[in-house]
């Protein structure tokens, strides 16, 4: 996108990429398995030709293969947690339900069966502490509040017309997600 630190000569940038690259393999070695896997050249033809593009073309192209994948990516975890925590929570109601309805039978039918109350509520705690361990509830509200900062971001792309507003918000969105990334790192030990 030609955005700090890359908005320079085409020779400059790209040495300047293979250095990042290399930081980032010696400061984190599991990143080199990512980089030697990859099957291509660290800069691929895709990315010369993006950088050579014009302004309006960079800026659909950002839209919609940068921008447009992490609003969806965000959406679909927000949605996930979503349904998760409504199954488990159902799940927990139902296990809940039944102890009762058991309870209430072995109060009213004492010399009949062993009914399974213990085994149930057993299985609710279980259910409940699994729920409180994944938080999906909190999950699905913070993977919702970010794509609801990323699409507030993207409203402002109608107004980029010169590279340098381009490069300007391409800072700014890479900040963005760079914070909610550091973010998941320390509040899920890494998972993303």
């Amino acid at each position: 996108m030609r955005a700090d630190p890359f908005a320079t000569e085409d020779a400059i940038a790209r040495e300047r990429f293979v250095s990042d690259l290399s930081e980032m393999v010696r400061d984190n070695p599991a990143m080199a398995h990512v980089t030697a896997t990859s099957g291509s050249g660290q800069i691929s033809a895709f990315m010369t030709e993006a950088r050579r593009r014009d302004t309006e073309s960079r800026k659909a192209l950002y839209d919609r293969d940068r921008i447009g994948d992490q609003l969806d990516w965000f959406q679909r975890k927000a949605r996930s947690n979503e349904r998760l925590a409504a199954r488990w929570f159902a799940s927990l109601v139902a296990l809940q339900c039944l102890a009762v309805c058991f309870a209430m039978a072995g109060f009213l039918f004492p010399a009949g069966q062993r009914w399974p109350v213990g085994i149930l509520t057993s299985a609710a705690a279980a259910v409940m502490a699994w729920i409180q361990a994944k938080q999906f509830r909190e999950h699905a509200a913070s993977y919702s509040v970010a794509a609801h900062a990323l699409s507030l971001l993207r409203s402002k792309v109608p107004d980029i017309a010169t590279d340098e507003k381009l490069a300007a918000f391409v800072d700014e969105t890479e900040a963005n997600l760079s914070r909610e990334l550091a973010r998941w790192q320390r509040t899920r030990g890494g998972e993303k």
